[in-house]
């Protein structure tokens, strides 16, 4: 009887666990999308409507990897371009 219920106690954390880890990933990918659809729209002027659509669905399905690569293509291309040098 102890056994069975250290068990279902056991596996109860465990669905707790995933599911706030869950949680969690699934509010930072809704960040990460959020983020990158402002930016693309709103700040980021210079980009061509077919690039904002790209950037918008790669957002739209790609979320993190999404919001990583546009920050280290296109902030890192704006950076450069505006001859900002934080040297």
């Amino acid at each position: 009887m102890f056994t069975l219920c250290k068990h279902y106690i056991n596996t109860i954390k465990e669905n707790y666990m995933s599911t706030t880890s869950m949680g969690i990933m699934a509010s930072v990918s809704l960040i990460c999308t959020i983020w990158v659809v402002y930016e693309v729209w709103a700040v980021n002027k210079s980009l061509s409507t077919a690039a904002k659509i790209l950037w918008t669905l790669a957002a739209l399905f790609l979320n993190i990897i999404a919001a990583a690569a546009y920050y280290f293509i296109e902030k890192n291309r704006k950076t450069v371009d505006s001859g900002d040098s934080y040297i």
